[in-house]
């Protein structure tokens, strides 16, 4: 317990978590000093040593990630927070570099990994492996490479994560059981936390099965073949296995690092953004929609001479069900009209029935300004808050969400308050309509529903007064 204390005093919760959250610090002080103490003996004398290396005066940000080094299920929860944009800014500004800053294995490491599995078959494509790492996330790494037909990547599981990965797992469902035994004093009163965490869990063991990226990639392939001015990268067969992926080389510009070109081309970039991203999943005629779960800036890329955006790193992904996109369509269009009763209704058949769905919704209608229609975020973050008060939504739900919430931080770094989802959803609808997972009957509770809009309008304002 002396160690646990003292990496605390080290990366002191109060100073990561600002004033504005400071009723979490207890829990994030309870979930690092149960996570520490959980760890096993060779791990924590690894964190150990790379603490007591850092120079005396290292901020607490800095320490967090060096603290997270090589435990990739907190880097990937580190990334999901440094999408929100109203963090500390000097905690965001440390998480961001957990999108392109990880260095966690050496290039000879990677290049171990890719002889060992590939072999001869090196040889046979003619492939030539250029030295040094291109890139490098929380799980794999990627390495270039030329060979016979052109230019190409390997992206690497690393070798250290077989063991890593499960060990983060195992970590995160017992931290999940250890809150949910005192979620009360939490604030998380009726969260099934343990349920919550095991959905997410399911999902991130994505990330280190190679082949259920392979077969996101040909399925986005299909998707994207018919949008203009988006791509992905194509497999290349016969170099591929368990643990490497051989792929296209893909040139071009993280997307928020697109500053230098006129604001017409930023706004047009964050709208092909939010069309790929959100727009096409929402109206996929398929009976299961495809989306990107992790649509962080570092695998989204501008490729200026083509004018085409590359949308990478396809491990985490969900799929939609089209009942799933109808209930959610409803939704929006229920408190774009603030039917508290079409919304709530929504709701139960996403989640679990409530008692309380239509009180929240009810309370959190009445929160936005009159003025002010309510779009895709509002819709999110009322599912934000029923999720807080017990209701249980599907993990793919979950990831949509995130999603959502990632993409409109993204939008917000490339064309600042000038592009949002809404616009873009509502921009949309002329050309995709007929697209939208809509029947008869619910085009007729729409109408209902808006014939009374100024009526429900003019009552709510009177309530207010």
């Amino acid at each position: 317990m002396q160690l646990v204390h003292w990496i605390e005093r080290l990366v002191p919760v109060d100073a990561l978590v600002p004033e504005v959250y400071r009723e979490w610090r207890p829990l994030v002080r309870d979930a690092m000093s149960f996570v520490i103490s959980r760890m096993s003996t060779e791990r924590l004398e690894a964190k150990i040593t790379e603490q007591a290396q850092l120079p005396v005066g290292t901020s607490p940000e800095v320490r967090l990630t060096s603290l997270i080094r090589k435990m990739p299920g907190l880097q990937k929860l580190g990334q999901v927070l440094a999408r929100n944009r109203h963090l500390d800014p000097a905690l965001r500004r440390e998480l961001l570099t957990l999108e392109n800053g990880i260095r966690d294995v050496s290039f000879d490491e990677i290049r171990a990994v890719i002889e060992s599995e590939l072999g001869p078959l090196l040889a046979d494509h003619g492939v030539q492996i250029e030295p040094g790492i291109f890139s490098e996330a929380s799980v794999s790494a990627v390495v270039r490479f030329r060979y016979r037909d052109g230019n190409g990547v390997f992206k690497v599981l690393k070798p250290h994560i077989a063991g890593c990965f499960a060990d983060d797992m195992r970590l995160l469902q017992e931290l999940a059981d250890y809150l949910s035994s005192d979620a009360p004093n939490y604030g998380l009163s009726g969260v099934n936390i343990s349920e919550t965490f095991a959905d997410i869990r399911q999902l991130l063991e994505h990330e280190v099965k190679f082949d259920y990226e392979r077969t996101n990639l040909a399925e986005a392939t299909g998707i994207f073949n018919e949008v203009r001015g988006v791509r992905v990268p194509q497999i290349i067969p016969g170099l591929c296995t368990r643990t490497v992926t051989a792929m296209t080389e893909e040139a071009g510009i993280k997307a928020t690092d697109l500053s230098e070109l006129p604001p017409g081309t930023r706004r047009t970039i964050a709208r092909r953004l939010a069309e790929a991203l959100l727009v096409a999943p929402l109206f996929s005629p398929s009976e299961e929609a495809l989306f990107h779960a992790d649509p962080h800036a570092g695998n989204l890329l501008y490729d200026e001479a083509r004018d085409t955006l590359v949308i990478l790193d396809w491990a985490l992904t969900g799929r939609l069900s089209r009942s799933q996109r109808r209930q959610f369509s409803m939704l929006l269009v229920m408190l774009m009209l603030r039917d508290v009763e079409g919304a709530a209704s929504a709701i139960r058949s996403l989640g679990e029935d409530y008692g309380r769905v239509r009180e929240t919704t009810s309370i959190f209608l009445s929160d936005i300004p009159m003025y002010r229609i309510p779009g895709s975020l509002d819709a999110i973050r009322l599912l934000d808050r029923l999720a807080f008060q017990g209701v249980h939504f599907p993990a793919e739900l979950l990831m949509f969400r995130k999603s959502v919430f990632t993409l409109d931080g993204v939008l917000h770094d490339v064309a600042g308050s000038e592009v949002g989802l809404d616009e873009v959803l509502a921009g949309s609808m002329p050309d995709r309509w007929p697209s939208l997972p809509l029947g008869p009957s619910d085009w007729a509770a729409i109408l209902s529903s808006a014939s009374l809009y100024g009526t429900r309008l003019w009552l709510q304002l009177l309530s207010r007064y």
